[in-house]
C-alpha cells in the first residue's frame, strides 16, 4: 500500500486533491466526513481519480468488519 493523491468527481465537479491509500488491487482507500471509503479509481499523471458519477460503489459500505479485514489481509 502506498499514499497517493486522489481527486473525487461528483456531479461533474472535481474536488481538491486529498491523500488516500492505493491498495494492490488498484482500489483507493479515502477518508471523508469521519468515515473511510474504498473505491475504484483511475490513474492519470500520478493522480488517482474516483468518479462517483460513473461508479459510486463504496466497497467498505460503512462496515467496520470490512475495514478490519482490509487492513489485516
Amino acid at each position: 500500500m502506498i499514499k497517493v493523491n486522489v481527486v473525487t468527481i461528483y456531479e461533474g465537479i472535481a474536488d481538491q486533491p486529498e491523500q488516500g491509500v492505493l491498495l494492490p488491487n488498484g482500489q483507493v482507500l479515502v477518508h471523508a466526513d469521519d468515515q473511510f471509503g474504498l473505491y475504484n479509481a483511475n490513474e492519470r499523471g500520478g493522480v488517482y481519480y474516483i468518479n462517483l458519477d460513473a461508479d459510486s460503489t463504496d466497497y467498505l459500505n460503512g462496515s467496520p468488519s470490512s475495514f478490519f479485514d482490509l487492513v489485516t489481509a
